[in-house]
């Protein structure tokens, strides 16, 4: 795991052991791609490591709460990566990409537990958060969001070659439609609560 130096254009790594003695020293969802694994701030800290965090009850939006401020179909939202290490050596800063919501419906009427952005997501991106954009407008008897706030992660990208034959979709096009497959921050929220509960006891 790769964090930056304070005030120095450094980073350092640190080696995590994720398997000990055949025990796993993480926690991972049972359904989606996603683990949780403890870290030591004060560690940081003493190495004079750059980290900072989404709170998941300040700065995120669980699916119900998406849906009671209109986070739906055309919000923009933001995402924020290290796609096909396309940055510098020395430090390491996310790109940020802009797209919308293409598909969230089917999440909120409990027909799928992802939804869809339209975001050109690349290699490098899965795991990269995504924020919604603020709005600072509204249509009277609407609600709307006034912050920015983590609404999911990037879980994987849906491919052309997977819709369609070679015929219709030869080889030599781009196979990336566009469309990025988001996990919920619900999902984040019940794996870091079995990361807690697996490290509390």
């Amino acid at each position: 795991v790769r964090f930056n130096q304070k005030g120095i254009f450094d980073y350092r790594d640190y080696g995590i052991k994720l398997i000990d003695k055949d025990t796993e020293n993480y926690s991972k969802h049972d359904n989606a791609d996603i683990i949780a694994i403890q870290i030591s701030p004060s560690v940081l800290d003493n190495d004079n490591s750059e980290f900072n965090w989404f709170s998941l009850d300040k700065h995120a939006l669980t699916v119900e709460q998406m849906r009671e401020t209109d986070v739906v179909e055309g919000c923009l939202v933001y995402s924020l990566g290290f796609p096909i290490n396309m940055i510098g050596e020395h430090r390491k800063n996310p790109i940020c990409r802009l797209g919308c919501i293409s598909r969230v419906s089917d999440l909120f009427d409990n027909q799928n537990n992802e939804y869809l952005i339209d975001l050109q997501a690349i290699p490098g991106n899965s795991g990269a958060p995504v924020i919604n954009r603020p709005e600072e407008t509204c249509i009277q008897g609407t609600t709307h969001n006034t912050s920015s706030n983590l609404i999911g992660i990037i879980s994987g990208t849906i491919d052309y070659s997977e819709q369609c034959d070679d015929a219709k979709c030869p080889k030599e096009h781009e196979k990336n439609s566009g469309i990025a497959t988001i996990h919920t921050v619900d999902a984040i929220i019940e794996v870091v609560e079995k990361e807690y509960q697996r490290r509390s006891g």
